[in-house]
């Protein structure tokens, strides 16, 4: 049976979902990197900005990005990597 590859889900969203944090802090988030890109400055991650505000820590920021790998075509390349390592 071939796996179905999912679409990745947005950082923010997981992040809300797990309750890591509130939708208010990633629409101030999301305001920030959007003043950002307007200025033509470089680009920061959503992860960065909620850390660098202290809405979320490094661990939660694993855990999301874990989450938002799951069923899409970059885990299934981590999971042929791991078994041709023999991890």
């Amino acid at each position: 049976m071939v796996p179905v590859l999912k679409k990745r889900k947005k950082f923010g969203e997981i992040a809300v979902a797990k309750g890591l944090i509130t939708k208010w802090q990633l629409e101030q988030a999301l305001a920030e990197q959007e003043e950002v890109n307007f200025k033509g400055l470089v680009q920061k991650r959503i992860g960065a900005i909620l850390m660098e505000k202290g809405f979320i820590e490094i661990d939660d920021i694993k855990k999301i990005l874990d989450e938002q790998e799951k069923g899409t075509f970059w885990s299934w390349v981590n999971v042929f990597f791991m078994l041709k390592r023999g991890v």
